[in-house]
């Protein structure tokens, strides 16, 4: 099949995040298969994107200014202005989208071609405060977006039960056939358990050549978070657990915070204010490929994570790579997340209950040559979760829209 993967976020080497891996792994893993898939994203002025043909892809890059809000919406409008074109030169079987706006225009032209189109949507913009009229606008302007592409698209992909239902309620019970749940995954000849001393003396070693002075003893109990610290829940349950080793006075216990953002530092800040240097690092961005030996440095992984609503089910991609390293996990209770965790003898706390924390931290380290649920735990994201199971899925999806188009 050909298939043309189309998407609004740009493919930077540098600003690499969850989502973005989430589009790569996902549509190299559909080329594994035997596809040949067309990636057309915006490419923003003085940068550098990632080599999709490294990755079994090919690239259709859409040059534009700076990045910034008006050539975001410029990106959209220059594919408006070219998809017919595109689809001419590249005759695709499939045209799947992410992330894009100004999807009526663009599903029109697709649909003139009788091509079939896979929507892929993520979540409900949240409401915002009546006086934020630009939030507002914006969030209007996405939900008639999304109601668009319930009309046009053949079919929409989302990740979690509770948001088909989300997205049916938003639009209309007419859709509900159109709505198929295919999960997110991870990389698991990447995320693989490695021994524990190896992957520590890896991690000191890179952390003295970035010249960071940090030391993890195969004594101490490492507790690990990956991931970006850019709005207020996640960072508060990282300042959480600050506070807690803080009164916890264990040294044995060290904590290290990987990744960038908006948000570290403040981090910085609050573990250098409690004089807590010697056991608490915010280390910056680690590069994809070296993140496995992170997470395998630790007894402990960590999890801050809400979602809109208490109540609506959650899912994260660094859930899936802790799991896939075969690690315990300690996160905070979010429906989907919390029974993944508990089904392995995983920790689970409420956000907002910093002596629940606090209980769970010290249980953990108690209890921290008793877990014996890595295999089990890997195994369940290699049967459920893994890219190629996920890939498989969709590919079958694939071939259910091109065999309806073709009778």
């Amino acid at each position: 099949m050909r298939i043309v993967w189309s998407t609004s976020m740009g493919l930077e080497k540098n600003k690499m995040h969850g989502n973005k891996f989430h589009l790569l792994e996902l549509s190299s893993n559909i080329a594994k298969l035997g596809n040949e898939v067309f990636v057309v994203y915006p490419e923003y002025r003085n940068t550098e994107s990632v080599d999709l043909k490294e990755l079994g892809m090919n690239a259709i890059p859409i040059k534009v200014g700076n990045k910034n809000v008006f050539n975001y919406i410029l990106y959209h409008l220059k594919l408006c202005f070219k998809i017919n074109g595109l689809i001419n030169k590249l005759k695709p079987d499939i045209f799947y989208e992410r992330d894009l706006v100004l999807s009526k225009s663009i599903f029109k032209n697709v649909k003139k071609h009788r091509i079939p189109i896979v929507s892929e949507i993520n979540g409900v913009p949240r409401n915002n405060d009546d006086k934020d009229k630009l939030g507002n606008f914006y969030r209007n302007l996405i939900l008639k977006d999304m109601k668009d592409k319930a009309k046009y698209a053949d079919k929409i992909r989302v990740v979690v039960n509770q948001q088909k239902e989300i997205l049916i309620n938003l639009c209309d019970r007419s859709i509900t056939d159109k709505v198929e749940v295919i999960t997110i995954g991870t990389n698991t000849e990447l995320y693989k358990p490695e021994d524990i001393n190896f992957s520590r003396k890896y991690v000191n070693e890179y952390l003295d050549d970035k010249g960071i002075d940090f030391h993890i003893e195969e004594d101490e109990f490492l507790i690990v978070f990956l991931g970006t610290l850019n709005y207020g829940i996640r960072s508060k349950g990282v300042v959480d657990l600050i506070t807690v080793l803080k009164e916890i006075k264990n040294k044995k216990i060290k904590f290290l915070i990987l990744g960038p953002g908006e948000k570290i530092k403040d981090i910085k800040d609050e573990y250098s204010k409690l004089g807590m240097e010697c056991n608490i690092r915010a280390v910056g961005p680690v590069e994809y490929e070296k993140s496995n030996h992170f997470i395998n440095s630790a007894d402990l992984c960590f999890l801050p994570q809400i979602t809109m609503d208490k109540k609506q089910e959650g899912l994260s991609l660094k859930l899936s790579s802790y799991m896939a390293c075969g690690k315990r996990i300690l996160a905070s209770k979010v429906p989907g997340i919390d029974e993944k965790v508990g089904k392995f003898d995983g920790y689970v706390w409420d956000i907002d209950d910093t002596e629940d924390l606090h209980e769970k931290i010290k249980e953990a380290y108690s209890n921290r040559y008793l877990w014996d649920k890595s295999s089990e735990e890997r195994e369940y994201i290699i049967n459920f979760h893994s890219w190629k199971v996920i890939s498989k899925k969709l590919n079958s999806l694939f071939d259910e829209l091109k065999d309806s188009e073709n009778k």
